[in-house]
């Protein structure tokens, strides 16, 4: 039992920290967000069907569509039908 307790709490305080450094990682002093649903989960990209989908957390829930160059797609039509 002990050692379950011991896990858990070296889970825990180890997710804090990550939650700590993730929050770090927005650029321009944005605030990372939590979204109730992955921003990539519902959208298609259909003007562009090699495009990749990139969930964007800082600022917002937003979701980014990069080609395979990595240059990314602003004529994206999101169809989520």
């Amino acid at each position: 039992m002990r050692v379950l307790i011991l896990i858990a709490l070296v889970s825990v305080l180890g997710f804090g920290d990550a939650f700590r450094l993730s929050a770090n990682l927005c650029p321009n002093g944005k605030p990372m967000v939590y979204c109730f649903i992955d921003p990539c989960m519902l959208p298609k990209c259909t003007n562009h069907e090699d495009a990749k989908c990139w969930s964007d957390y800082c600022g917002g829930c937003i979701a980014t569509w990069k080609l395979p160059d990595g240059s990314v797609v602003d004529d994206c039509i999101n169809d989520t039908q």
